[in-house]
């Protein structure tokens, strides 16, 4: 069994862990040689199986974070932070935008559905 010491010192090992999953999705790697802002839009097929690196949903891939509406929230959540790594803003946008793009291709519902007369049991 683990003791006291040690289980702070797992947790302090952890939250350094995180810390730096963050600073990495944040851009915190300023040596980085690619440039997002010379490369073409980024498609769905390039992009689907990307790994969330950081936070509640690490390690989700973003094909399985465009399927629900929480995750979609989340994702344009990020979308908002100034400090978000361009890579990764690429990423998430090219998988919200193909979930639009199937969402408007998708045939409209219509809102009133027509009633079917009820049968009426017959009596004898």
């Amino acid at each position: 069994m683990a003791t006291q010491e040690e289980k702070l010192q797992s947790a302090a090992i952890s939250k350094k862990l995180a810390l730096a999953d963050v600073e990495l999705a944040l851009g915190g790697d300023e040596d980085s040689d690619i440039d997002i802002s010379e490369t073409e839009e980024l498609s769905y097929d390039e992009a689907k199986d990307w790994q969330m690196p950081f936070g509640k949903y690490k390690g989700t891939l973003l094909k399985q974070m465009i399927i629900n509406g929480r995750r979609r929230h989340y994702l344009r959540y990020l979308l908002k932070w100034d400090d978000l790594q361009d890579n990764s803003r690429a990423k998430i946008q090219a998988g919200l935008d193909e979930y639009e793009r199937v969402k408007e291709a998708r045939p409209k519902e219509t809102t009133q559905k027509t009633k079917q007369p009820k049968k009426r049991a017959k009596t004898k």
